[in-house]
């Protein structure tokens, strides 16, 4: 199982779902050729992995990357973050929670509470929130699962645009517990070749070869005095 370090990059290979084909029901729609699919892939890093403070938990911060080959685009994609140790945990929360094509900040409590909007103020003068980007060429159209093992985000390109999934989004869940957190991915996504009208012509369905990817995540016991999350909060400890 792979150890998540911060800002260590992960590449996830993505195949044809083997199944495809029948679930298509008689072969309506054209499939891209297995070469046109090149090095589609998905690349996600671990931003940050820190305690909360006043809390009994942390927060990750993902970052991940959809790229395309070969003149294909990522028409839209599912992501699910799974908990497997400690049996017992549940992730407490997640962004984003519904479609952003913007820039936001998003502030978190000592109970690992997301909202977005204007930082709160928890301890002192420590602004507690981090700035997290949604490039305008990302649209999430909804994360749900806070409070249960399985946290889903789906992605859609923007419909006007039509130039698929770009650039890096980050995912944030908070998880009240600490120490090392064994997690499992799974991706389908929808890999699409636009024609001369930018309508698609051909796709193919892909996900990971086995289905979902196990790694792990240590989330200190204390907050950092170096901390990339919390700002203000190296400063509070020193008063």
């Amino acid at each position: 199982m792979t150890t998540l370090g911060d800002l260590q990059p992960i590449e996830f290979e993505l195949i044809p779902d083997a199944a495809e084909r029948r679930e298509l029901r008689g072969g309506h729609d054209q499939l891209i050729a297995d070469e046109d699919i090149g090095r589609s892939r998905l690349l996600v890093r671990k931003r940050t992995a820190e305690h909360v403070p006043e809390g009994e938990g942390g927060v990750i911060v993902f970052e991940v990357t959809f790229h395309a080959d070969r003149g294909n685009r990522f028409e839209s994609a599912r992501l699910v973050l799974s908990i497997v140790t400690p049996k017992e945990a549940i992730f407490t929360d997640c962004q984003p929670r519904e479609t952003l094509t913007s820039d936001v900040e998003i502030s978190i409590d000592e109970n690992g509470k997301m909202q977005l909007g204007v930082p709160k103020m928890v301890v002192g003068e420590a602004g507690v929130a981090r700035k997290v980007s949604f490039a305008q060429r990302h649209r999430v159209l909804r994360g749900s699962g806070a409070g249960s093992k399985n946290i889903i985000w789906d992605f859609e390109e923007d419909p006007e645009r039509k130039d698929g999934i770009l650039h890096q989004t980050e995912l944030v869940v908070t998880i009240p517990v600490v120490g090392t957190i064994e997690c499992s991915l799974s991706v389908i996504a929808r890999l699409g070749r636009p024609g001369l009208d930018g309508r698609l012509k051909q796709f193919r369905r892909m996900i990971f070869g086995d289905h979902n990817h196990l790694f792990s995540v240590d989330i200190p016991a204390a907050p950092s005095v170096k901390s990339r999350f919390w700002f203000g909060w190296d400063k509070v400890l020193r008063n």
